[in-house]
């Protein structure tokens, strides 16, 4: 989701990605803060497009009824009316979508959760059930069923990252579906 900020937002933020040396916490931990990030970039500048651009406008890019040509005419015509105001022709799309989106609710709950396997590293998770109890184990896990302990933190950590998928796939095919459609309008105007 970072590629779509840099790309239509004109950020540079740095990518990231699964780091196997650290925890699971602290990988949870690098994504909350880059959600955050995005979360609060988006925000920001759907405040900043509500200031600029007309409540029916504001609409047709926001609500999801909206035929997708009339949506596509919207963005194409806010951008020529406001040319160099935005930097992206869809930035009013990406920003609104993603500060009406559910981002906020989606981060992994690190904090609240208390499960020692939280503690493992990623690399870690590779290795043999046998293994993984042996490390468990180490870290001071009192609970004998440590393969019960990395079900719970899946069962915790899975449909968070499900919706966060189906955000980030929702924003990537709603930017293809408008680049085409304002495309296609373009090409019937010349």
């Amino acid at each position: 989701m970072l590629n779509i900020i840099n790309t239509h937002f004109g950020e540079n933020y740095s990518l990231i990605s699964a780091d196997e040396g650290k925890s699971i916490k602290e990988n949870c931990a690098i994504v909350r803060e880059a959600m955050s990030t995005i979360l609060e970039h988006s925000k920001s500048e759907e405040k900043k497009i509500r200031g600029i651009i007309e409540p029916d406008i504001y609409d047709k890019i926001a609500f999801t009824g909206v035929p997708l040509k009339d949506k596509a005419e919207a963005i194409k015509n806010l951008y020529a009316d406001k040319f160099g105001v935005f930097g992206n022709i869809l930035l009013p799309l990406v920003a609104i979508q993603l500060a009406k989106s559910d981002l906020e609710i989606v981060k992994p709950p690190t904090e609240e959760l208390d499960l020692p396997v939280l503690s493992l590293k990623l690399g870690d998770l590779v290795k043999s059930s046998k293994s993984i109890t042996k490390l468990l184990g180490e870290r001071g896990s009192q609970q004998t069923n440590h393969t019960q302990l990395v079900e719970d933190a899946i069962s915790v950590l899975n449909p968070l990252c499900n919706d966060y998928n189906h955000i980030a796939g929702e924003v990537q095919a709603c930017v293809k579906i408008m680049s085409e459609k304002i495309e296609s309008r373009e090409d019937s105007v010349s």
